[in-house]
């Protein structure tokens, strides 16, 4: 069973990106890769594929064998990042990424995955996560809570909701950070749980 990781998360994405023309437009290219149009939503989700290379080498920076293996591939990754003009040509950032570099993320996403106790979650359990979601989503903002208590899971949900489209890149731990957010509050906050489950069916149904 594969683990979820940020190298095998970075490798696929990077993988993906040597399909596409080197000739198209760079800025297309990873609206394709990262699924959006919306251009604030392409340069929040490009910072997040910027991110996994540090993340990574978190990931192996107590063993030797796994840094050392980083080295290339982490050197040529943040060089494409960093001379890449969004205006020009796709091969401005995958000229950069080569066969080498391909071949030791590989690798690193392999320790990685042999320590990793968190697995991928599917993509028909993904979208079926999501459809729960935005149920909840909706049953709340149509609910009569208290204007504070629903501001507070609207904000909640939306952030869940966001976790679940960006699982490609961000992997499994934004999506538990934001479920314990709300279970945490449920636990922690009585008046906030008796709200829930007085005003709202979701209330009772989940909690």
């Amino acid at each position: 069973m594969e683990n979820d990781n940020h190298a095998s998360r970075l490798h696929s994405i990077l993988e993906s990106g040597m399909s596409i023309p080197r000739g198209s437009n760079c800025r297309d290219a990873w609206r394709k890769l990262l699924n959006t149009k919306e251009e604030a939503l392409l340069m929040s989700r490009l910072g997040k594929v910027m991110e996994l290379t540090s993340l990574i080498i978190k990931d192996v920076e107590n063993n030797p064998s796994a840094l050392k293996s980083s080295k290339h591939w982490s050197a040529q990754v943040t060089k494409a990042f960093m001379t890449q003009n969004l205006n020009d040509q796709w091969s401005g950032f995958i000229a950069h990424i080569d066969s080498h570099s391909l071949n030791y993320l590989h690798m690193t996403a392999d320790f990685i995955q042999s320590n990793s106790h968190k697995e991928i979650i599917s993509d028909s359990k993904l979208q079926e996560i999501r459809e729960q979601v935005d149920a909840l989503y909706k049953e709340v903002l149509s609910s009569e809570l208290d204007e504070g208590i629903k501001e507070y899971l609207y904000r909640t949900l939306q952030k869940l909701l966001v976790s679940i489209d960006e699982y490609f890149i961000t992997g499994v731990n934004p999506i538990i950070d934001s479920v314990d957010q709300v279970i945490g509050h449920i636990v922690t906050d009585e008046p906030f749980r008796v709200e829930l489950k007085k005003r709202c069916s979701c209330g009772k149904k989940y909690y």
